[in-house]
């Protein structure tokens, strides 16, 4: 049987350091958006972001927002936000009690959580992603 399967990245901003990586890592989000949809993988592509906004000044804050109206929303992406005193950790509450998933996910889904910043989600990276993902399927689900 093939379950979703579910890519959660996640990222903490707080600095103009990060938000390029933030930047980045939308741009990538869009191509393994593709990569996933030619390839017939069926990911459903989250990200969970954490922010110190408090830490940004406005012109950083302005960038945060413009970067984040370029993500792929309308692709069928999501996007999971918690302040900075939750943590930049996923944890399986923050994730799965959060409206932006759980309502895409009906049934049961291979799960997966992964750093924006150290995980390559370009077409060989999604392919072993996908192995991998669907290995964990076939032997304890």
């Amino acid at each position: 049987m093939l379950m979703p399967k579910t890519i959660i990245l996640r990222h903490y901003v707080s600095n103009a350091a990060s938000l390029t990586v933030l930047e980045k890592g939308v741009e990538r989000i869009r191509l393994a958006v593709n990569v996933s949809s030619v390839k017939g993988y069926g990911f459903l592509l989250g990200l969970k972001l954490t922010a110190n906004l408090e830490a940004m000044p406005e012109a950083l804050y302005q960038r945060f927002e413009q970067i984040l109206s370029t993500f792929p929303y309308t692709e069928g992406c999501f996007l999971l936000y918690d302040p900075v005193n939750r943590g930049p950790g996923v944890s399986s509450q923050q994730v799965f009690m959060n409206p932006s998933f759980y309502v895409r996910v009906k049934d049961r889904s291979v799960v997966t959580n992964l750093d924006l910043d150290q995980v390559r989600i370009d077409e060989e990276g999604l392919a072993s992603i996908y192995a991998l993902m669907q290995e964990m399927e076939d032997k304890y689900i």
